[in-house]
């Protein structure tokens, strides 16, 4: 009885062994640390047409479905296809498209879900108040495509003043804590291992952007930012508003919505620039505000990474133990980007390095 009651344990044992491995297998990191930030979100696929870019559904299982081709400037390509084609124009927007649901009407733009060719697409019409703002915003959404950094664009029409790009069916990031719950992952490990690993996706996208030499003007407060990164059917994040985008060392508009327990201290009008000051020089004062706006981005990070880990903003509480785990591992680089002299904090890819550090101990 004694033999039988070993053997029982040692099968538990392998069992739990062999969970552990699969676990730790489940989730990829698909990271990079080089210096050009590339997403590995995908894996190659060898397929009759050639080489296919397939992704990760929700489950974060190998779906066939999400593959497609990859496609260089001027053509896209959506799960399912085998071909790239080229950006539709005015007259395919027009007559292969169609637009059954208006799903947002506020601001600037409307955003319809449409379809095309049996594919869920999104088109953003420029209102009419606003039709001098479509040159640049087309400019802003053509500028990074073919990035897996930001949302894809499937078509143009400047006639219309109209955008088509790819629908991300889960939304903006912030839906993450309702789509975990309606996958059935909030409670799973591995929903820590997806809130972290938006934590990076954002930091990789900040990081980009300032090797860009450019700075988004309308995330002011932390509601508004969350809305402006989706996320793809893996559960990582493309910037999808890039309306405000522009370069670093110019001035924003003042109209924003700011949220001042959100913006860094030398934002508030007490610790403005001397640049308000006639005698500094317009290349002065740019560099000035670059460095201003950049270490502001890193001031955000903290806040946007405990949302993402499910910290409840008004109690400041993260309610599972793994995610606050997590947090605790990341203060002391958060504390960093939370000193009150700008000078003093890191840069984006200091905070990337230590992310990804933390996470390749977390996460083996």
């Amino acid at each position: 009885m004694f033999s039988r009651y070993k053997r029982h344990v040692f099968s538990f044992g392998l069992l739990m062994l062999a969970i552990c491995y699969l676990l730790s297998d489940f989730y990829e990191p698909y990271l990079s640390t080089s210096s050009n930030h590339t997403l590995h979100r995908y894996k190659f696929y060898a397929h009759p047409n050639g080489s296919m870019l397939c992704s990760y559904n929700v489950a974060l299982k190998e779906d066939p479905s999400l593959c497609r081709p990859p496609c260089v400037y001027g053509q896209f390509s959506l799960p399912g296809m085998t071909k790239c084609r080229k950006w539709l124009d005015c007259y395919e927007i027009e007559t292969e498209m169609q637009l059954p649901k208006l799903l947002l009407g506020t601001g600037m733009k409307e955003v319809w879900l449409g379809q095309w060719m049996n594919q869920s697409i999104v088109q953003l019409q420029i209102k009419q108040p606003y039709l001098d703002t479509y040159s640049t915003t087309l400019s802003n959404y053509l500028l990074f495509q073919n990035n897996p950094f930001f949302s894809q664009v499937i078509g143009y029409c400047e006639k219309s003043f109209g955008l088509v790009v790819e629908y991300y069916q889960h939304g903006d990031s912030s839906q993450l804590n309702n789509i975990l719950l309606a996958t059935n992952l909030s409670y799973s490990p591995r929903a820590q291992q997806i809130r972290f690993q938006l934590c990076i996706d954002y930091v990789k996208i900040i990081a980009f952007l300032h090797s860009q030499n450019k700075y988004m003007c309308d995330t002011n407060n932390l509601c508004k930012l969350s809305t402006q990164y989706l996320m793809t059917d893996d559960l990582r994040l493309v910037l999808g508003d890039v309306d405000h985008l522009q370069e670093a060392g110019t001035k924003c508009p003042s109209w924003f919505v700011k949220d001042m327990k959100f913006e860094p201290p030398e934002a508030k009008p007490i610790y403005r620039s001397k640049c308000i000051h006639a005698w500094i020089s317009n290349e002065e004062c740019s560099k000035e505000l670059k460095k201003s706006q950049f270490t502001a981005d890193i001031w955000k990070i903290p806040d946007v990474c405990l949302l993402y880990l499910g910290e409840n903003r008004l109690t400041g509480v993260i309610a599972d133990n793994r995610s606050e785990r997590i947090a605790q591992r990341l203060l002391p680089i958060h504390s960093k980007c939370k000193r009150l002299d700008p000078t003093e904090r890191p840069d984006a890819e200091e905070v990337l390095a230590t992310y990804l550090q933390i996470q390749s101990e977390l996460f083996k």
